[in-house]
Protein backbone atom coordinates (compact mmCIF):
# COMPACT_ATOMS: atom_id res chain seq x y z
CA UNK A 1 0.00 0.00 0.00
CA UNK A 2 1.34 3.40 -0.85
CA UNK A 3 2.16 6.02 2.37
CA UNK A 4 0.52 9.65 1.80
CA UNK A 5 2.08 12.37 3.30
CA UNK A 6 0.11 15.93 3.37
CA UNK A 7 2.80 19.08 2.92
CA UNK A 8 1.83 22.16 5.07
CA UNK A 9 3.17 24.94 3.06
CA UNK A 10 5.23 25.29 -0.69
CA UNK A 11 7.75 27.25 0.14
CA UNK A 12 11.19 25.44 -1.06
CA UNK A 13 11.55 23.17 1.78
CA UNK A 14 8.01 22.06 0.95
CA UNK A 15 8.33 21.63 -2.43
CA UNK A 16 11.86 19.59 -2.13
CA UNK A 17 9.97 17.34 0.66
CA UNK A 18 7.07 17.10 -2.39
CA UNK A 19 9.86 16.56 -4.96
CA UNK A 20 11.94 13.52 -2.85
CA UNK A 21 9.13 11.99 -1.47
CA UNK A 22 7.44 11.50 -5.01
CA UNK A 23 10.51 10.38 -6.56
CA UNK A 24 10.12 7.99 -3.43
CA UNK A 25 6.83 6.66 -4.32
CA UNK A 26 5.23 8.38 -1.47
CA UNK A 27 1.74 9.94 -2.32
CA UNK A 28 1.72 13.65 -1.56
CA UNK A 29 -0.76 16.31 -1.46
CA UNK A 30 0.44 19.86 -0.90
CA UNK A 31 -1.62 22.52 0.93
CA UNK A 32 -0.10 26.35 0.16
CA UNK A 33 -2.07 29.84 1.36
CA UNK A 34 -0.62 32.02 -1.38
CA UNK A 35 -1.69 31.92 -5.02
CA UNK A 36 1.99 31.12 -5.94
CA UNK A 37 4.49 29.04 -4.60
CA UNK A 38 7.73 29.34 -3.54
CA UNK A 39 7.66 31.00 0.04
CA UNK A 40 10.14 33.25 0.23
CA UNK A 41 11.82 32.75 -3.03
CA UNK A 42 10.56 35.68 -5.19
CA UNK A 43 12.67 37.17 -7.70
CA UNK A 44 12.53 40.38 -10.19
CA UNK A 45 13.58 41.38 -13.64
CA UNK A 46 15.63 44.10 -14.63
CA UNK A 47 17.61 44.37 -17.63
CA UNK A 48 17.10 41.09 -19.08
CA UNK A 49 18.20 39.49 -15.85
CA UNK A 50 16.15 37.89 -13.55
CA UNK A 51 16.82 37.89 -10.06
CA UNK A 52 16.18 35.39 -7.27
CA UNK A 53 15.45 37.09 -4.14
CA UNK A 54 16.13 34.18 -2.07
CA UNK A 55 18.73 32.01 -4.96
CA UNK A 56 21.34 34.23 -4.07
CA UNK A 57 21.72 32.27 -0.67
CA UNK A 58 22.92 28.90 -2.66
CA UNK A 59 26.18 28.92 -1.44
CA UNK A 60 28.41 25.90 -2.41
CA UNK A 61 26.06 25.25 -5.07
CA UNK A 62 28.13 25.65 -7.95
CA UNK A 63 29.53 22.18 -7.56
CA UNK A 64 29.33 19.40 -4.82
CA UNK A 65 26.80 18.49 -2.69
CA UNK A 66 24.47 20.90 -3.08
CA UNK A 67 24.81 21.18 -6.68
CA UNK A 68 23.98 17.19 -6.73
CA UNK A 69 20.51 18.40 -5.18
CA UNK A 70 19.91 21.19 -7.34
CA UNK A 71 20.34 18.68 -10.25
CA UNK A 72 18.45 15.76 -8.69
CA UNK A 73 15.42 18.40 -8.36
CA UNK A 74 15.79 19.85 -11.95
CA UNK A 75 16.15 23.20 -10.35
CA UNK A 76 19.46 24.06 -12.05
CA UNK A 77 19.08 21.92 -15.53
CA UNK A 78 20.89 23.91 -18.35
CA UNK A 79 20.93 27.36 -15.67
CA UNK A 80 24.30 28.93 -15.55
CA UNK A 81 25.01 30.78 -12.03
CA UNK A 82 25.65 34.32 -12.33
CA UNK A 83 26.46 36.62 -8.99
CA UNK A 84 24.35 39.10 -9.21
CA UNK A 85 26.01 40.85 -6.73
CA UNK A 86 29.00 41.13 -8.57
CA UNK A 87 27.05 42.19 -11.56
CA UNK A 88 25.56 45.35 -9.01
CA UNK A 89 28.37 46.37 -7.91
CA UNK A 90 29.58 46.77 -11.73
CA UNK A 91 26.79 48.28 -12.90
CA UNK A 92 26.89 50.69 -9.67
CA UNK A 93 30.56 51.44 -9.79
CA UNK A 94 30.63 51.61 -14.00
CA UNK A 95 27.82 54.62 -13.24
CA UNK A 96 29.34 56.55 -10.66
CA UNK A 97 32.87 56.65 -12.67
CA UNK A 98 30.69 57.76 -15.75
CA UNK A 99 29.92 60.78 -13.05
CA UNK A 100 33.05 61.02 -11.59
CA UNK A 101 36.07 60.00 -13.80
CA UNK A 102 38.79 57.74 -12.29
CA UNK A 103 36.40 56.88 -9.54
CA UNK A 104 37.02 53.08 -10.21
CA UNK A 105 40.26 52.99 -9.62
CA UNK A 106 39.91 54.06 -6.05
CA UNK A 107 37.24 51.07 -5.05
CA UNK A 108 39.02 48.78 -2.65
CA UNK A 109 36.38 46.53 -1.90
CA UNK A 110 32.56 45.96 -2.95
CA UNK A 111 30.09 44.34 -0.38
CA UNK A 112 26.48 44.43 -1.94
CA UNK A 113 23.93 42.93 0.50
CA UNK A 114 23.90 44.34 4.03
CA UNK A 115 21.84 42.77 7.14
CA UNK A 116 18.78 44.99 6.06
CA UNK A 117 19.11 43.19 3.05
CA UNK A 118 18.28 39.98 4.68
CA UNK A 119 15.55 41.84 7.25
CA UNK A 120 13.57 43.19 4.01
CA UNK A 121 13.75 39.98 2.61
CA UNK A 122 13.26 37.58 5.21
CA UNK A 123 11.77 38.81 8.05
CA UNK A 124 14.66 37.79 10.38
CA UNK A 125 15.67 39.11 13.58
CA UNK A 126 19.20 41.54 12.84
CA UNK A 127 19.10 40.67 9.34
CA UNK A 128 20.54 37.02 10.46
CA UNK A 129 20.67 34.99 7.15
CA UNK A 130 20.59 31.61 9.09
CA UNK A 131 17.35 30.51 10.38
CA UNK A 132 18.82 30.71 14.27
CA UNK A 133 20.63 33.22 15.33
CA UNK A 134 23.92 31.72 16.01
CA UNK A 135 26.56 32.84 18.79
CA UNK A 136 28.94 31.13 20.54
CA UNK A 137 26.56 30.92 23.26
CA UNK A 138 23.90 28.99 21.83
CA UNK A 139 26.04 27.16 19.35
CA UNK A 140 26.50 24.35 21.10
CA UNK A 141 23.22 24.20 23.22
CA UNK A 142 20.62 23.91 20.69
CA UNK A 143 19.55 20.59 19.32
CA UNK A 144 17.33 20.92 16.50
CA UNK A 145 14.25 18.79 16.25
CA UNK A 146 11.68 17.85 13.29
CA UNK A 147 9.29 16.37 15.63
CA UNK A 148 7.06 17.24 18.01
CA UNK A 149 5.90 15.61 21.52
CA UNK A 150 2.75 13.51 21.03
CA UNK A 151 2.27 13.84 17.31
CA UNK A 152 3.05 11.11 15.47
CA UNK A 153 4.11 11.43 11.71
CA UNK A 154 4.75 15.01 11.86
CA UNK A 155 7.85 16.53 10.75
CA UNK A 156 9.26 19.70 10.16
CA UNK A 157 11.63 20.84 7.49
CA UNK A 158 12.63 24.19 6.33
CA UNK A 159 15.03 27.06 7.20
CA UNK A 160 13.95 27.19 10.96
CA UNK A 161 14.86 23.34 11.96
CA UNK A 162 18.64 23.46 11.58
CA UNK A 163 21.55 26.08 12.56
CA UNK A 164 23.62 27.63 9.54
CA UNK A 165 20.53 27.55 7.40
CA UNK A 166 19.30 29.35 4.47
CA UNK A 167 17.38 28.62 0.57
CA UNK A 168 20.07 25.91 0.46
CA UNK A 169 19.48 24.08 3.85
CA UNK A 170 15.83 24.57 3.71
CA UNK A 171 15.67 22.37 0.59
CA UNK A 172 18.30 19.69 1.55
CA UNK A 173 16.08 19.59 4.73
CA UNK A 174 12.90 18.03 2.92
CA UNK A 175 15.68 15.97 1.33
CA UNK A 176 16.99 14.93 4.28
CA UNK A 177 13.84 14.17 5.87
CA UNK A 178 12.65 11.77 3.75
CA UNK A 179 15.89 9.54 3.84
CA UNK A 180 15.18 9.33 7.34
CA UNK A 181 11.38 8.32 5.75
CA UNK A 182 12.66 5.90 3.51
CA UNK A 183 15.04 4.15 6.34
CA UNK A 184 12.27 3.99 8.72
CA UNK A 185 9.77 2.25 6.03
CA UNK A 186 13.10 0.16 4.65
CA UNK A 187 12.71 1.67 1.50
CA UNK A 188 16.06 2.29 -0.53
CA UNK A 189 16.22 6.57 -1.06
CA UNK A 190 15.71 7.42 -4.97
CA UNK A 191 16.78 10.72 -6.13
CA UNK A 192 15.47 10.57 -10.17
CA UNK A 193 11.99 11.22 -11.08
CA UNK A 194 9.86 7.70 -11.65
CA UNK A 195 12.51 5.92 -9.77
CA UNK A 196 10.03 4.45 -7.08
Amino acid sequence: MQKSMIIVGAGISGLSTGCYAQMNGYRTVLFESHQVPGGLCAAWTRKGYKFDISMHLLANSKSGPFKKMWDELAVTKNQEFIYHDRLIAGETADALEKKWPGFKSKIEVTDVPTPMTYVRYTGNWKGSVDGWYITPENMMKQEMKRTLPGLENLYMVGHWTAPFTGTVMAAQSGRQLIQILCKKDRRPFVTTAGGA
